[in-house]
């Protein structure tokens, strides 16, 4: 009978019946055989026991499915930690805040915003991705309005509702940084 070691710690295994050695040959699957009642009572019975066997390893990989998923989740809970003590050692975390807002300021300088209706209707905005790296950098970011007050803004981009929202964002946030603004409004 086949052993499937399902633990090695306890010795757990799974046991089945022995299927025969050789399968069905592929001419008679391919013909039009017909067994006989012996023949037919037998395939039944053989179709039984690999059923109960196919439920047994069901059940055996539903239940492995449920520790697996628990590991899983266990381990993601040990590296949020571990990240978390790593970060408390992070360089960036040794930098004064006034150079991390002027290496942002030199990162955002051509334009904290940038929406172009060609090509292909670009958007880039590095200061509010800048904002979204951690809590740190989004305090810096949001209380530098200068970060924010220089766009340039295609208004033919295809996603108007897109780039007028980027637009009340970045005005707000800017306040009271005195702007600079590229607009267009040139249909091609």
């Amino acid at each position: 009978m086949p052993r499937t070691v399902l633990c090695s710690a306890c010795k757990r295994d799974l046991v089945t019946r022995d299927l025969p050695f050789n399968s069905l040959r592929q001419d008679i699957l391919r013909s039009m055989w017909i067994p006989s009642e012996l023949d037919a009572s037998q395939i039944e019975y053989e179709i039984a026991n690999s059923s109960s066997d196919i439920a047994k390893y069901n059940a055996e990989i539903e239940t492995l499915e449920g520790v697996l998923e628990e590991l899983r989740r266990r381990k993601s809970e040990i590296q949020r930690y571990s990240d978390e003590r790593r970060n408390l050692l992070s360089p960036i975390r040794k930098l004064p805040i006034e150079i991390l807002g002027e290496i942002f300021a030199t990162s955002c300088s051509d334009n904290g915003l940038s929406i172009a209706a060609f090509p292909e209707g670009r958007i880039s905005a590095p200061t509010l991705a800048l904002s979204h790296v951690c809590f740190l950098w989004r305090k810096v970011i949001l209380s530098t309005p200068s970060l924010w007050a220089r766009m340039s803004v295609d208004f033919v981009h295809a996603e108007k509702e897109r780039a007028r929202s980027l637009v009340e964002l970045y005005l707000t946030r800017s306040r009271p940084a005195p702007l600079t603004c590229k607009l267009e409004a040139l249909d091609s």
